[in-house]
This record gives C-alpha cells, sequence and structure tokens, in this order.
C-alpha cells in the first residue's frame, strides 16, 4: 500500500468526492515532484502547498510533540495559543485551487516533456486524476467552502 491524499472541505459538504473515491490520491500523490515543478515553470505557487504539514508543524514544538498520537481535533490543540512559529494555512480558496489545478492539466495534456521517464500514459492518468480533484474543488466553490489535501 502507498500513501495518497484525499480532499476536505470546510465546512464539510457531507457527499462523496470524485477523487477520494478514485485511487486518485495515491496517483497524484506520486506525481506531487512533477507537478511542483510544473507549477514553478508557470509562475504558480508550489501545488505542495494545498497539502499542509501539520505533523511537521507539530512536531517542531517541544510542548506539543507528544500529542500527535492524540485524536483531539487541530483546532483544540491550539485552543491554548499557537506553537512557535506560524501555523501552516489550512484551507485554501477553491478558484486558487482552480486555477492551478487548471493549469496543471494543460501542462501535463498539452506538454509531453513533463512525462519524460514516466511509464506510459502516465501524463494522461495524473491529468485525469487532477480534473476529477478540480471538480470537486469547484463543487467546493459553488457550496461556499474551502478546500484542502492530506497524505493518507
Amino acid at each position: 500500500m502507498g500513501v495518497g491524499l484525499f480532499v476536505m472541505f470546510d465546512p464539510d459538504m457531507n457527499r462523496p468526492t470524485e477523487f477520494t473515491s478514485n485511487p486518485d490520491g495515491r496517483t497524484v500523490a506520486a506525481a506531487t515532484a512533477v507537478l511542483d515543478a510544473i507549477a514553478a515553470a508557470k509562475g504558480l505557487s508550489p501545488f505542495t502547498r494545498f497539502i499542509p504539514d501539520l505533523e511537521g508543524f507539530l512536531a517542531n514544538d517541544p510542548d506539543l510533540k507528544g500529542l500527535l498520537d492524540d485524536d483531539s481535533d487541530f483546532k483544540e490543540l491550539l485552543g491554548n495559543g499557537p506553537p512557535a512559529g506560524e501555523p501552516p494555512e489550512l484551507w485554501f480558496d477553491p478558484a486558487d485551487g482552480r486555477t492551478e489545478l487548471s493549469m496543471l492539466i494543460e501542462a501535463l495534456r498539452m506538454e509531453p516533456a513533463w512525462a519524460d521517464g514516466q511509464p506510459e500514459g502516465w501524463a494522461g492518468d495524473v491529468a485525469e486524476c487532477l480534473e476529477r480533484l478540480r471538480a470537486d474543488v469547484e463543487a467546493a466553490g459553488r457550496a461556499g467552502a474551502r478546500f484542502s489535501l492530506s497524505y493518507t
């Protein structure tokens, strides 16, 4: 079993997502380095900014290090004040996500060099996964929700 990604919404939209209900999370998680490279080439922020590193942030605070295995909600952990340093951005505007995802999809479909060294059909597979993620992000925008990605 490999690392995957899933999409979350704030507030929760209480509906299944196209992206998470497919094996897309593993495909996109494995492609993050290429997606970040495409984003950099296009003058965008890294794709991985949509995947906040909460564990890394909490692990750097000696007072919270032992709480990582706790089932407490992140907001509860920060109830007594934030740890040292700025917390990562947790939720993102769907318009920003839609714009970046659209540019990544276009690059994967129109610029074959991004698939150099990858198996046949890789770019198309990643683009299809990103299209389902974009559909979920667009649904979040219509519902007035924000989105975030997380590793599983």
